[in-house]
């Protein structure tokens, strides 16, 4: 991540694969939003609430400032475009009625932002049956009513793991919500996997275990390795009354696809993708049975090799390449090596 700021001037900052050459931030003078934030039904100010201001383009990459005891808040530094005002603190939560978009070099005041009473949830995730704390990962909290008519606001509220395996959720409305608890190659054991949200604050302890892993094959007719094969992996749901999800997979050069120790136990698939056939294979993961080995066999058995170079005669790696048969679609994609 390179970012640049300075001051009179929007931070500005971009995502690039190292080593890299010529990377142009453009730094554009700055807007700012200014309010306050009061408590829904009596209007009185509220402090120490944190307002988050977030880009539709980059809902990551959002400003924060924090209210005063007169409710005050300014977002400076911001670049032109649409913003959401967030509003979050230990027992209050609102937002602004709508998005705004903000101009180049603008002031928008005053925005009054309506927060409501809300709870916290603390939790713990541990490994095992021991005390051996989860050290790293997320808690994700996402509202069972979010859209309908009784909740059509209601946030998905996501809160980060710490070295003793606790976690903290703030400015919870009440309603129900689904736990999705992601704690590196482990999988959730034992704990709620819905928690209903009251008046009150929560405590929630969560316990996981390693995961399972998988090996996948993809070889062709001759049963020769497909270095760098795209498969579709049909996962089971990750809670009841889901659908089954599907994450897109490679190979490696040997035709090898490795997944971690983070799959569930339960009935899996895995197909060809990107324009390649062959029939789909079925199988369950079962606990105890890690790494389980699969085979994938795609259709056809000969091979293209292509030398990719650049002026200068040097291998170039990273590149995709099709190739398909005359007035067909593509059936194979490789990716080059240097």
């Amino acid at each position: 991540m390179v970012r640049a700021e300075a001051p009179g001037y929007a931070a500005v900052q971009r995502s690039r694969i190292a080593p890299s050459e010529d990377i142009e931030l453009r730094m554009t003078p700055a807007s700012a939003v200014r309010g306050r934030v009061v408590a829904i039904g009596s209007g009185n100010p509220v402090a120490g609430v944190e307002v988050r201001a977030i880009p539709r383009s980059s809902p990551l990459a959002s400003a924060i400032a924090l209210s005063d005891e007169a409710g005050a808040f300014s977002l400076a530094s911001l670049e032109p475009g649409f913003y959401q005002l967030i509003a979050v603190s230990d027992g209050w939560r609102g937002q602004a009625p709508a998005p705004l978009e903000v101009g180049l070099v603008e002031t928008i005041e005053p925005v009054t932002v309506t927060v409501g009473p809300a709870v916290r949830v603390d939790g713990q995730v541990m490994i095992g049956a021991g005390a051996e704390p989860c050290p790293r990962g997320l808690v994700v909290l996402e509202s069972l009513q979010a859209g309908t008519a009784a909740a059509p606001d209601v946030p998905t509220v996501v809160g980060r793991i710490g070295a003793d395996g606790r976690v903290q959720l703030q400015g919870l409305p009440p309603g129900r919500y689904r736990a999705d608890v992601q704690c590196l190659e482990h999988v959730l054991n034992e704990g709620p996997r819905e928690l209903t949200v009251g008046d009150d604050d929560l405590d929630a302890r969560w316990r996981v275990e390693r995961g399972l892993a998988l090996v996948v094959n993809a070889v062709d007719e001759a049963g020769r390795p497909v270095p760098h094969a795209r498969m579709l992996l049909v996962m089971p749901p990750a809670h009841p009354g889901l659908q089954p999800s599907a994450m897109s997979i490679s190979a490696n050069a040997h035709g090898r696809a490795v997944l971690g120790s983070d799959l569930q136990p339960g009935s899996y698939s895995v197909e060809p993708d990107l324009g390649l056939q062959g029939q789909p294979v079925s199988f369950e993961l079962r606990a105890g049975a890690s790494p389980t080995q699969v085979t994938l066999r795609l259709q056809g058995n000969a091979a293209i090799v292509v030398a990719v170079s650049d002026e200068q005669g040097r291998g170039v790696s990273g590149l995709q390449l099709n190739a398909a048969p005359r007035k067909c679609s593509p059936r194979t994609t490789a990716a080059s090596s240097a």
